[in-house]
């Protein structure tokens, strides 16, 4: 997929990315997703000796990267460093989903306070038939 900008010609040279200057481009992708201690190590020791080990790191970080060796972390060692950060969006979420769920109950206690004095509005004819209003009504059709 190319990227294309209205303001700007096509054959303008794409702007360098960090990866554009990793040391592991040189590498076998399969170094950084192994299971083997040694090759975990092997892919971390490549990932020290970068220019971009924090960018690598940081992207990893931010994307959830769910395997291999980025930044000279592993999966492991990611899972680490972002549980408070998996914690707290994790709290925050169950604190949106309580307010929303304490906001549904708000609006089913409105609905049925506002229904029951709909009913009582509907039932109440004291004008048309004294002071008794729905109880003489109700009274008096009992009696009948």
């Amino acid at each position: 997929m190319s990227f294309r900008n209205k303001y700007a010609p096509n054959n303008l040279p794409r702007p360098p990315h960090w990866r554009d200057f990793a040391v592991c481009r040189d590498e076998k992708p399969d170094l950084f997703y192994s299971d083997q201690p040694t090759d975990i190590e092997a892919a971390k020791s490549v990932c020290r000796g970068c220019p971009v080990q924090a960018e690598c790191l940081a992207g990893a970080l931010d994307r959830r990267e769910p395997a291999g060796v980025w930044g000279a972390m592993s999966h492991e060692e990611r899972q680490v460093v972002l549980a408070p950060v998996l914690a707290a969006e994790k709290a925050e979420k169950l604190r949106a989903r309580a307010e929303a769920e304490q906001a549904r109950r708000e609006a089913r206690e409105q609905q049925a306070v506002q229904a029951a004095l709909d009913t009582a509005r509907l039932l109440d004819v004291r004008p048309a038939l004294g002071t008794e209003g729905a109880a003489g009504v109700l009274a008096a059709t009992c009696a009948a």
